[in-house]
C-alpha cells in the first residue's frame, strides 16, 4: 500500500474533499487509515491505496467463515444442486438480479445472446450459471486459488490471467464484461474502466456492481468492508461522474421490481447497520471471534417510532412486523450501472 498523493482531491471527479473519520483498524487490526470524503460528488475513499495479498490469502483461507465471504462459498457449494442456477442467484442478491435481468434484455434486443467476461470471477459460481443458462460465457480472475476452486467445481470455463492478456489470444470479441463487486477494491477505477472500454467492440458494454453509499443515511461513514479490502464507497453521483470523466453513457438499474418482490428477512439483515465494521482479523492474522448476529429490525425495534419512522424513510425501509424488512423505490444496496461507448 502507499500513500495517495493528494488525498484531498477526488479520484474521481477531482472535487475537494475532506477527512470524514479516522479508522483506528482496518479489515486486520493494527492497520489504520483516514476516510476522506468528496464534497462534490460523495465518494468515500481512503488515504492509503493498493491492496495486501496476505490479507486476500486469509479472506480465502477462512472464507466460509468470514462474514460477507461467506455466503459466496455457500452460493458455490449450492449452485450446482438447483434447476435453474441463474434464477437461484438472482433471488438470492439484487446484483445478480441485475446482471440477470441486463443479459436477457440485451439478448432480447440483438440477434444473439451476448458473450459475457465475469472479470474477478472469484469462485466461479456465477459464470457457471451464466453457462448453464446458455450464454457464451468465460470467468477471468488473478487469484490462482479462485480459479483452481472454480475449475474443479465447474469445469474448463476459467482463466488466471488478466483481460488484457485473455484478450490478446481471444479469436473473437467479446461484448459483455461483468465487474461485479470489484472496482471498490481497485486503486484507479478511472484507468482500469478505460482500458476495458478501449478494449470493447463499438457496442460492447460493462456491467457494475458495487456498494452503494447513496442507500444510506446521509452521516453514515464506512458501511462497506473496511479497508485495504475496499478502498472506496461509491455514490450514484460519484458514478456519474466517473461515466462523465471516461466520455461514456452511463444507465442505472431500477430496482422497484425486485424490490417490491423481494423481503429481507431478520436473518439476512447485516448485524453492523449504520455503524462501522469492526476489522476480522487480528495483528496475527488470527480470524477474531465475533458476536452473534443482531438484525436490523431488533436493532430498529429498540429506537423510539419516531427515530424508526425517520431511520426507514432515509433508507427506503419498510418494516414488515417480525418478518423483516421491504425496501422501497428504485434505489438498492448494489449501485448497478451500465457504461457503454458514446456514439
Amino acid at each position: 500500500m502507499h500513500a495517495r498523493t493528494n488525498p484531498f482531491e477526488c479520484p474521481v471527479c477531482a472535487g475537494p474533499a475532506k477527512i470524514a473519520h479516522h479508522l483506528e483498524d482496518g479489515y486486520q487490526k493494527g492497520m489504520s487509515f483516514d476516510v476522506f470524503h468528496c464534497q462534490y460528488c460523495g465518494l468515500s475513499y481512503t488515504d492509503h491505496v493498493g491492496s495486501s495479498a496476505k490479507l486476500y490469502d486469509l479472506i480465502y483461507r477462512y472464507g466460509c467463515r468470514v462474514p460477507g465471504y461467506d455466503r459466496y462459498h455457500r452460493y458455490a457449494e449450492t449452485v450446482r444442486n438447483v434447476q435453474d442456477p441463474l434464477k437461484y442467484l438472482a433471488d438470492s442478491e439484487e446484483s445478480y438480479w441485475a446482471v440477470a435481468r441486463y443479459l436477457h434484455s440485451r439478448h432480447r434486443t440483438g440477434k444473439k445472446k451476448p458473450r459475457v467476461i465475469d472479470l474477478g470471477c472469484g469462485l466461479g459460481y456465477l459464470t457457471y450459471a451464466l453457462v448453464q443458462n446458455g450464454f457464451d460465457a468465460i470467468g477471468l480472475d488473478i487469484s490462482p486459488e479462485a480459479v483452481d476452486s472454480a475449475r474443479n467445481r465447474f469445469g474448463e470455463f476459467y482463466f488466471c490471467e488478466t483481460l488484457d492478456s485473455f484478450l490478446r489470444r481471444s479469436k473473437q470479441p467479446y461484448d459483455t464484461i461483468l465487474c461485479i463487486q470489484m472496482i471498490e477494491h481497485i486503486a484507479d477505477a478511472p484507468s482500469f474502466l478505460s482500458g476495458i472500454l478501449s478494449s470493447l467492440p463499438q457496442d460492447g458494454e460493462i456491467l457494475i456492481a458495487t456498494p452503494n453509499k447513496s442507500f444510506y443515511p446521509p452521516g453514515t461513514v464506512w458501511f462497506t468492508d473496511l479497508p485495504p479490502v475496499h478502498l472506496y464507497w461509491y455514490t450514484e453521483a460519484a458514478m456519474s461522474a466517473l461515466a462523465d470523466r471516461l466520455n461514456c453513457h452511463i444507465a442505472f438499474t431500477d430496482f422497484s421490481d425486485f424490490n417490491s418482490e423481494h423481503n429481507v428477512t431478520i436473518s439476512s439483515l447485516s448485524p453492523r447497520y449504520f455503524k462501522t465494521p469492526s476489522p476480522f482479523f487480528d495483528k496475527n492474522c488470527n480470524l477474531i471471534a465475533l458476536l452473534p448476529k443482531e438484525s436490523l429490525c431488533c436493532r430498529l425495534q429498540r429506537r423510539s417510532v419516531r427515530e424508526l419512522h425517520a431511520l426507514t424513510h432515509l433508507c427506503g425501509l419498510q418494516p414488515l412486523g417480525r418478518n423483516g424488512i421491504r425496501h422501497l423505490g428504485s434505489r438498492g444496496r448494489d449501485i448497478c450501472a451500465v457504461l457503454s461507448k458514446s456514439h
